[in-house]
């Protein structure tokens, strides 16, 4: 390689990490976030004011993601190295948020971190501890409730394991889906005032 060539690639390296770190800076998602930053930003930058106020997704995202597709329904892909998507459930009245392969359990632990450090998260249904900490799961689906702006938000966890080589054909490594249910807190007792 030579100087030119050189000096031509260190250039645009850090132009590009100048740039991340601008959109960084910002609050947004960058080329390099990881997917707790993408877990992080969809949670409480995407859905909760999703849920508030309404809007759209794209919106919401601004430029930390591009335009993709999640079951049949317009999403945004989030940048970095997490592909994380999310999209509008109206159905639900809600948001939902997919990671694309890695851990499962991983990706479990930061949303529910996101949640527990922003929310008085309760529980449900699940989780089934026996079941996460086997060497042999391949799925868990849990319920949580919090409150907000006085009414409840349920929080819906599906988790697959999405590591073990038979199962590479499997995309989703989670899929968290938040929406507003009062029936379901108040019959189970749990996210009263």
């Amino acid at each position: 390689m030579d100087r030119r060539t050189f000096h031509f690639i260190w250039s645009a390296a850090v132009a590009v990490m100048t740039v991340a770190h601008a959109a960084q800076a910002e609050g947004s998602l960058d080329l390099f976030s990881s997917r707790g930053q993408a877990l992080e930003f969809a949670i409480n930058d995407i859905c909760m004011p999703y849920l508030r106020q309404g809007g759209t997704v794209p919106a919401l995202a601004g430029r930390s993601g591009v335009a993709a597709s999640l079951d049949g329904r317009p999403a945004t892909r989030l940048h970095g190295f997490g592909r994380v998507m999310v999209a509008a459930d109206p159905a639900n009245r809600g948001c939902t948020i997919v990671a694309r392969e890695g851990d499962g359990r991983t990706a479990r632990a930061q949303a529910l971190g996101v949640l527990e450090g922003g929310y008085l998260l309760e529980t449900l249904a699940g989780p089934n501890e026996a079941v996460l900490h086997s060497r042999k799961w391949t799925g868990l689906a849990e319920a949580y409730c919090f409150r907000l702006d006085e009414k409840v938000v349920e929080a819906d966890i599906a988790t697959s394991r999405g590591q073990d080589p038979d199962e590479a054909g499997r995309t989703e490594s989670l899929r968290l889906t938040l929406y507003w249910s009062d029936a379901e807190a108040s019959r189970k007792g749990v996210c009263r005032a």
